[in-house]
């Protein structure tokens, strides 16, 4: 709930993690057990796909859908879901 508000959220151990990039604020905001990995990958990709956030390439070239996205958005969400864990986001 804090993540769909601001980009400051409370952990399990009742310190604040700030996050200034739009996707883990996304995957915080449905990571709630009733979606999964999958399921936030499509969320992910659907929000790519409405521009909320945007990726480069290597050459600082925006990247449209196909480019290397899926495999991108992959590690994110994998990169993401670990960083949680870290942070003490996650049960």
């Amino acid at each position: 709930m804090q993540a769909k508000s601001g980009d400051i959220v409370t952990n399990l151990h009742h310190s604040s993690v700030q996050f200034d990039e739009p996707i883990p604020l996304i995957l915080l905001q449905n990571a709630d057990g009733r979606h999964s990995i999958d399921d936030l990958f499509e969320l992910l990709r659907e929000s790519f796909a409405r521009r909320e956030f945007g990726l480069m390439n290597e050459d600082n070239s925006v990247l449209e859908m196909g480019d290397k996205v899926d495999e991108i958005l992959t590690i994110a969400l994998e990169n993401c879901l670990k960083q949680f864990v870290i942070y003490a986001l996650l049960e």
